[in-house]
């Protein structure tokens, strides 16, 4: 009994017990776990070193994920209605990319965030709002477009044509679909990458002359 009879292992012990240490990529519970791999996903974690594992709960840092999400849908929302409803606009293409690239810059956000959270409903809820604010900004862009060309002068008769929103508002989902999962996949090379690079190997045990 030697672990208990120490200070410092009794020491080690409460403090491991009561900072709640978990996996950083799985959440495990690694209190009751030495160091080396995750027993759930397999990730190296070191007590020492506190960069390998999070004392973060499970709860907060979900809610956490969510309120991100909620809040890139209202960032969405608030900024293509502005872009929307603005009276003058001097050229077509300038209102079609401003309105297109406020969905495209937050379904880029959202689409990260989906690669780099742990939890799948955050992950779904993510990829939801990626691909409804690329679909609803090319769709709201492309009704824009066309209403500044018909007001115009000597507007021709394309201008006053539907099919173009139409097709966008049936088929628009494809290329947002498309793009959200590009960009999740390069996102998962990227931190892939990054923690290829930076992933510092274990020390060897030492060896024991017998």
């Amino acid at each position: 009994m030697e672990f208990m009879s120490d200070p410092s292992c009794k020491h080690t012990y409460h403090a491991r017990v009561s900072s709640r240490i978990h996996c950083a990529s799985c959440f495990y519970d690694l209190r009751a776990v030495s160091s080396g791999p995750c027993p759930e996903c397999g990730r190296h974690f070191e007590v020492a070193n506190p960069r390998t594992f999070t004392r973060m709960r499970k709860a907060p840092s979900l809610l956490a994920g969510l309120a991100i999400v909620l809040l890139l849908a209202v960032v969405a929302s608030l900024g293509i209605g502005f872009a929307f409803f603005q009276s003058y606009v001097p050229d077509r293409h300038l209102a079609f990319w401003t309105i297109f690239g406020v969905g495209l810059a937050v379904g880029t956000v959202s689409s990260v965030h989906a690669a780099s959270s742990r939890f799948l409903f955050v992950r779904l809820c993510a990829m939801c709002v990626g691909v409804l604010c690329f679909w609803v900004g090319l769709l709201f862009a492309s009704d824009k477009f066309y209403r500044v060309w018909q007001a115009s002068p000597n507007a021709s008769d394309e201008a006053y044509s539907d099919s173009a929103p139409a097709g966008v508002l049936v088929l628009g989902w494809l290329p947002a679909i498309v793009f959200v999962t590009v960009v999740i996949l390069l996102t998962f090379c990227a931190r892939w990458l990054l923690r290829a690079f930076t992933r510092k190997t274990p020390p060897a045990p030492p060896v024991i002359d017998s």
